[in-house]
């Protein structure tokens, strides 16, 4: 390739290896007339280049190391696969650099089973391994064919209004927005996510995100993440343990409150969560004459109060009572909102 390159640009070639070694040979033994200075000092720098580039010191030619690999079975493998397979995408496994076959049984063996089932069969329980009892799906369908088929399975759905809510609502995105931000490709570039172009266009989205979420709210502070709601009311709940004193956090009765208009699956999260934290979710219906006196003879065990605006039934609710009661205790009033609704409502402070 470099005598290629040297030929296209009418470069003069470099004398290969074979005839240095020849020249330098004939310096030698040539005459005694021709054993010059500059012929010793050249005859010099060619042995040189010769035991350097691929010549031992006997001036045999060293193996070249491609030939070394030829003889490697994994080598031999991959090149017989490649031949089988003409479609590159083939013989993947052939190229990955994960285990062989054979080092696949050396650790099934290491483990003390005999197959990848048997290996499988001693991680997961019997009662959660159930093999399927009839074949998910018989027919194999192309990318185009499976386009195809959710679109007639669509056309067969009776399309009714949601009344359902629990915070599942349709949502309808502006153009406007859609546009400049969702489809800007001013957010993003065809580099990976580590680049700076996408990361600025990130960074900016966020902030921009963040100030919108604080005018609405009417919060001096943000925060913008990706999290459900579901985990975000769970991260409300361990913030507020976290902003009590520590005696507070190590209360054996530590109890938060949660009102029963709270979507159901916001309160099934967090009875995971509180479960790792020792917390005691008690859900209450605040609305009822009772709720408070409940909340103050709690005491120091008092977390917080977490509610819905608007509710998980769609109503909306003045809870700046409830926010004093939980201030004077010295806990935090969570709520958890709908951004479209802060629109026209006031903030639950």
């Amino acid at each position: 390739m470099a005598s290629r390159l040297a030929i296209a640009r009418g470069a003069a070639l470099r004398p290969s290896l074979a005839l240095t070694r020849h020249e330098a040979t004939i310096c030698a033994r040539g005459q005694g007339s021709l054993l010059s200075t500059r012929g010793l000092t050249y005859t010099a720098k060619s042995a040189a280049g010769v035991r350097g580039a691929g010549f031992d010191d006997n001036g045999a030619l060293r193996r070249a190391p491609f030939e070394s690999l030829q003889d490697d079975p994994t080598y031999q493998e991959m090149r017989q696969i490649r031949a089988e397979n003409k479609l590159p995408w083939k013989d993947f496994s052939a190229r990955h650099i994960g285990p062989r076959d054979e080092e696949i049984q050396e650790m099934l063996n290491a483990l003390g089973a005999e197959n990848m089932d048997g290996f499988i069969s001693q991680v997961i329980p019997a009662d959660v391994l159930d093999p399927p009892k009839k074949t998910i799906q018989p027919r194999v369908f192309s990318e185009s064919g499976v386009v195809r088929a959710f679109k007639n399975m669509n056309a067969q759905n009776d399309i009714r209004v949601w009344m359902n809510g629990g915070g599942y609502y349709p949502v309808e995105i502006p153009a406007v927005i859609k546009r400049n931000v969702l489809e800007n490709p001013a957010w993003y570039t065809s580099y990976t996510p580590y680049q700076p172009e996408i990361s600025q266009g990130r960074l900016e989205s966020l902030l921009n995100f963040q100030t919108m979420v604080s005018d609405l709210t009417g919060l001096p502070v943000a925060n913008a993440s990706l999290l459900d709601e579901g985990t975000a009311a769970s991260e409300a709940m361990t913030m507020s343990l976290t902003s009590l004193p520590t005696s507070r956090q190590k209360r054996p009765g530590k109890t938060y409150v949660v009102s029963h208009l709270v979507h159901d699956a916001t309160i099934r999260v967090m009875h995971g969560r509180a479960e790792g934290f020792g917390i005691h979710i008690e859900v209450l219906d605040l609305s009822a004459p009772d709720a408070q006196k409940k909340i103050k003879t709690l005491g120091d065990d008092l977390i917080g109060v977490m509610v819905q605006y608007p509710d998980s039934n769609g109503g909306v609710s003045d809870f700046r009572e409830l926010a004093d009661l939980a201030h004077k205790q010295g806990t935090l009033l969570s709520a958890a909102t709908d951004l479209s609704n802060l629109t026209l409502l006031t903030p639950p402070r």
